[in-house]
């Protein structure tokens, strides 16, 4: 073992090297951050959008059924003049049954 006397300094850097190291780590940092940032920013900015869509489509039924129904007079499910589901209002038409009184029964499989 080496023995130091009381009166030498002795210092350990990493130099330059561990520098360089220490910089890139610290710049991939920054770029990682600034991109997850952005992406929680669009997220923040779809659910946003989203919403405000919901919102105006609630609207827009609100004002179309001022009594609350979904589709008629009557604020009851399916007691209304149209049907829930008619295709009018976006959402899809239940498939047809024989004998559900919408057309002609004769072509049912």
């Amino acid at each position: 073992m080496i023995a130091l006397a009381a009166d030498e300094d002795v210092s350990v850097t990493a130099g330059i090297g561990g520098f360089l190291v220490f910089f890139f780590l610290a710049i991939a940092l920054w770029l990682l951050m600034r991109n997850m940032f952005a992406r929680i920013r669009r997220v923040r900015y779809r659910e946003e959008a989203r919403l405000e869509a919901e919102r105006a489509a609630a609207e827009r039924e609100r004002s179309a059924n001022p009594d609350g129904g979904p589709g008629g007079t009557d604020p009851r499910p399916g007691r209304g003049t149209e049907p829930p589901g008619d295709g009018t209002d976006g959402t899809p038409r239940p498939p047809k049954r024989p004998g559900d009184g919408r057309g002609d029964d004769s072509q049912a499989p």
